[in-house]
């Protein structure tokens, strides 16, 4: 879980387009 939350992280530099899925995904699993 650490893990992706530091992914997370670092996927907010990242736009937004290309955030909310993965956060979608994240939220999934």
């Amino acid at each position: 879980v650490m893990l992706q939350l530091t992914r997370a992280r670092n996927r907010l530099t990242t736009p937004a387009t290309l955030t909310l899925p993965e956060i979608a995904a994240g939220g999934l699993t």
